[in-house]
């Protein structure tokens, strides 16, 4: 997962993998720093802080090792062997429940979440590395969205959007949703607010023109 935990405080839920077989208590948590659960559960570098993006892993093997090897921004924190007891606890059903616990929980901001099929090695989670959303500023960020169209006389249409300093973008046009046409890419971020202009020539006369603005 490529999250950001808002805020201090106590114990919030990252993951509730087994709702009907352990109703109302998450499975992983993130506290002061760190991630797991219960006694023995936390141990790690602190490094898993609030208010910043982190991808964060549970490798998870219930079935041989009876171990779940822990990861922040590519870095081992722990290998860590729950209980016996636990093991139920721990072993995904069909349908989980993400960030939500019956009393420890609270605000996350979420980019991306990917779910594997068998536990990953340790030179795998260590090639993840960091998170792909750094630079993403929350609260109150605007996120890529067009902030203007704009049709001009002479047939150009120049477009605006919300973006981000060092990046670059890759613009798109279909006149029917259907085919969509590269007008470019690698297109500089030109810092909060950038534009491009397509020229009224290679649009030809169409009646109706949609864009698409891709962050690359």
């Amino acid at each position: 997962m490529d999250v950001m935990r808002v805020g201090g405080g106590g114990a919030s839920a990252i993951i509730q993998a087994s709702p009907t077989k352990n109703p109302g208590d998450a499975t992983f948590f993130w506290q002061g720093g760190n991630m797991g659960q219960g006694g023995g559960g936390y141990n790690g570098d602190g490094t898993f802080t609030s208010d910043e993006w982190h991808r964060i892993g549970f490798a998870v093997d219930l079935a041989d090792e009876k171990v779940i090897t822990k990861w922040v921004d590519g870095v081992l924190q722990d290998e860590w062997r729950p209980q016996n007891k636990d093991h139920v606890r721990r072993a995904m059903e069909p349908e989980t429940i993400l960030f939500y616990d019956v009393d420890e929980r609270s605000e996350w901001y979420v980019n991306s979440i990917q779910i594997f099929d068998g536990k990953l090695s340790n030179e795998e989670m260590e090639a993840l590395g960091g998170p792909s959303a750094e630079g993403f500023e929350a609260p109150g960020a605007k996120g890529l969205q067009i902030n203007e169209i704009v049709l001009q006389e002479n047939g150009n249409v120049t477009i605006k959007w919300f973006s981000r300093a060092n990046r670059s973008y890759r613009i798109e046009a279909s006149s029917n949703l259907d085919d969509w046409l590269e007008l470019t890419d690698g297109h500089p971020s030109q810092g909060d607010l950038t534009e491009f202009t397509e020229l009224g020539d290679d649009i030809k006369g169409a009646a109706t023109r949609y864009y698409r603005v891709t962050e690359e």
